[in-house]
Formats: C-alpha cells, sequence, structure tokens
C-alpha cells in the first residue's frame, strides 16, 4: 500500500513538474510582450513534450524511461533506511528527515559536470545523456517518499515536505534546457532563424519588407516607350552612306 501511494505521488508530482515548468518558460524565459489564450489555457499538449524532452536522449526515450524510473525507486528505497537509527521510518525524527531529504539529488546537480567530464566518454556515456532523467527521478523520488510518510501515519512534518518541494525548484530550469548556477544538464537549444533561408536570395524579414516601400515600376511600358523613342530618333536622322546624288544632264554643265 505503501508503494502504490508513493508511484501515485511520484506520478502527480512528475505531471505538476512539466506544468510549472512550462508557464515558467512562457512567462520568465521567453519573456512575450503578448500571449494568446490557447497558450495560457491549453497546457496538456506543451507540457507532456517537455515531459517527453526530459526524457528523451536524441530520439532513444527508452533509457531515460528507465533511468527515470529506476533512480525514483532508488530515492524510495533510501528513504526506508530511516529505520535503521531506531525509530519507523515514517517518524518525525532526525533520521528520516536525513534519508527523506533529496541530497542525492543535490549531489547530483553539482557534481554532473565534473562527473561528465571524468566518465562522459566511456562506456556510461548513455547515462549522461540522460541526466535530465536520473536528476529528475531523484528528486521526484525523495519528494514522493515524503509526502507519502506523511499522508499515511501523520507522523511526519508537512513543512518539511514543502521544504523537499521548494529544494526542487532547479528543475524547472533543468527540464527547460536553461543554466542554473552556471550547470546546464541537457542539450543546448537550438538558435532557430527568424525567417526561412532561400539560396540566392538576401533574407530579409517580413516586417522590414513592410517598411521599404518601394515604388513599383511598370517595365513593359517603359521599354515600349524606348523603342518608340529610339525610331523617330532613327527616321529623323540622315544615312548618308546611302544619299546618292542625280546625275547632271549636258544642259546643266556649265559652258565655260
Amino acid at each position: 500500500m505503501e508503494f502504490f501511494v508513493c508511484f501515485l505521488f511520484f506520478l502527480t508530482f512528475s505531471v505538476l513538474t512539466a506544468v510549472i515548468s512550462y508557464y515558467v518558460n512562457l512567462l520568465f524565459f521567453q519573456r512575450k510582450a503578448v500571449y494568446d489564450r490557447e497558450e495560457i489555457t491549453q497546457v496538456l499538449e506543451p507540457s507532456l513534450k517537455i515531459f517527453y524532452e526530459m526524457l528523451d536522449s536524441k530520439g532513444n526515450i527508452g533509457p531515460g524511461v528507465g533511468l527515470f524510473m529506476g533512480f525514483g525507486l532508488f530515492s524510495y528505497m533510501v528513504s526506508l533506511l530511516g529505520g535503521i537509527v531506531g525509530s519507523p521510518h515514517y517518524s518525525s525524527s532526525w533520521g528520516n528527515y536525513f534519508f527523506h531529504f533529496p541530497f542525492l539529488c543535490i549531489f547530483f546537480l553539482f557534481a554532473f559536470p565534473f562527473l561528465e567530464e571524468g566518465f562522459g566518454r566511456d562506456q556510461f556515456r548513455f547515462f549522461f545523456k540522460s541526466g535530465r532523467a536520473v536528476l529528475s527521478g531523484l528528486g521526484l523520488g525523495s519528494c514522493s517518499a515524503a509526502f507519502t510518510s506523511w499522508g499515511l501515519y501523520h507522523d511526519f512534518s508537512f513543512f518539511f515536505c514543502l521544504f523537499t518541494l521548494v529544494v526542487l525548484c532547479p528543475l524547472v530550469f533543468i527540464w527547460n534546457s536553461q543554466i542554473f548556477l552556471g550547470i546546464r544538464i541537457g542539450p543546448v537549444p537550438s538558435l532557430e532563424p527568424a525567417w526561412e533561408e532561400e539560396p540566392g536570395f538576401s533574407n530579409v524579414p517580413s516586417s522590414l519588407e513592410d517598411d521599404l516601400d518601394f515604388p513599383e515600376e511598370d517595365f513593359s511600358s517603359s521599354q515600349s516607350s524606348d523603342s518608340a523613342d529610339s525610331d523617330s530618333t532613327d527616321s529623323d536622322v540622315l544615312d548618308w552612306d546611302e544619299f546618292e546624288p542625280t546625275p547632271q544632264s549636258p544642259k546643266d554643265k556649265d559652258p565655260w
């Protein structure tokens, strides 16, 4: 029963993180001046897209799903270690708060650049390509375990559960491929051009084309007028090579 409740919390917080990531990206990262109504109300499809991109590893979603679920389960198993210090794992004691705290998620976040530099080129390359899924599984698993202990047994501190949600705020940056404290996990967002590029033509945005109002000229009429003018000038000019003087008769000759 406890594992099933923890799994429900895990799915709920995953969807909630995707929705919050979408709104944060829309309102703070993009910083648009005008928002459409559909962008505010229709959040299911873009939120699922963000969740899918978090699990995706360059077109291969299988390893991401496995690592996300596996490390979520691992965080839940770590939370059960609180009973080793002498009390049940769901009671309000310092040992349970320590093992329910997402310290593994925080450690993996700040150690990721060094781990990737040391082991990212070996056989663990697929592991670091799915780094966002690993980080999310560790964080959401610890948070789900804390809310499970509070919801089932009511001995856990609710404010500690809320604090674990605050600690997971870096996931909003990571899921949007943003930099958090100089750390980026995941692909670098590509800069798409504002207009389509066509070979052989100068790429001018449509906004600039509207501002540039060039007068349209009727080249056909101008060509016809030029040809007419050239014909008239040719007719007015005498061709001296074709002019032949008429022969004079004997009467017209000078008798002298």
